[in-house]
């Protein structure tokens, strides 16, 4: 008998058990109080069969969660593999000085990126643009990159990046 099966009959005797007490017919209620107590082996039957098939459960979503870690560490060597790659192929065709290959199979590029701004002091950028340039620097003391990018003068802690990347079709 599967747990499912035996909660419905269980669930009729209470029916019956409450019926009983309503009516005050002490003869069925103590019938369905036997019945119940009858049972009990198969409830317990029940239950045991019922946990395995959770333990069993279990264990199979521990080894697919083992499974997604190790496949996890794969992708993120394979990932490692192709970054480098990609940076290999990119120093090699700034070296021979190319932008652009084209073959049959593949179109490789190598473009430059915009401009970045890389902040080298915080504080001290901020407390300079405060005193030179205050549209720069917003209430809360945060910086706005593209204002700062586009004054006419040179601002200091603050470093211009131009970088490239590789683009494969």
């Amino acid at each position: 008998m599967k747990l499912h099966e035996l909660n419905g009959e269980i669930e009729e005797i209470i029916s019956m058990m409450n019926n009983a007490i309503e009516e005050n017919d002490e003869d069925t209620l103590q019938c369905c109080k036997d019945t119940l107590e009858g049972m009990q082996i198969d409830v317990d039957m029940c239950v045991s069969a019922y946990v395995e098939s959770i333990k069993r459960n279990q264990v199979f979503s521990d080894a697919l969660k083992a499974e997604i870690d190790t496949l996890k560490k794969r992708k993120e060597v394979s990932d490692n593999k192709i970054d480098r790659q990609k940076e290999f192929l990119k120093q090699f065709m700034q070296k021979v000085d190319k932008k652009k290959v084209e073959t049959s199979t593949c179109s490789v590029t190598v473009r430059n990126n915009a401009e970045k701004l890389i902040i080298e002091d915080e504080e001290q950028l901020i407390e300079f643009l405060e005193h030179n340039a205050k549209w720069c620097v917003d209430t809360v003391k945060k910086i706005s990159l593209s204002k700062v990018k586009a004054l006419c003068f040179s601002v200091p802690f603050v470093k211009k990046e131009q970088t490239q990347s590789l683009i494969i079709k």
